[in-house]
């Protein structure tokens, strides 16, 4: 038997506890961002939530993706 990982460890994804914990955090924060200030539109709340708990953790490229992605998603121009 060989010590190479086989094909399914290798198409299964490597998520980990931190990240999950960190998605529910974003989600979380996000709420309470809505619910702290229901007149602020739903990016903005997403947007706080983001650069709270995620920005940190990317680099330039994904926090211009993001920036896009949440304001195309939540149906605001850019």
């Amino acid at each position: 038997l060989s010590d190479a990982p086989c094909e399914a460890d290798r198409a299964r994804p490597r998520f980990t506890r931190g990240a999950c914990s960190s998605g529910l955090l974003f989600t979380c924060k996000a709420l309470q961002n809505m619910q702290r200030d229901p007149a602020a539109e739903l990016h903005v709340c997403f947007r706080r939530s983001y650069d709270t708990v995620l920005k940190h953790h990317h680099s330039f490229v994904v926090r211009s993706v993001v920036t896009v992605s949440t304001r195309r998603l939540m149906g605001t121009p850019s």
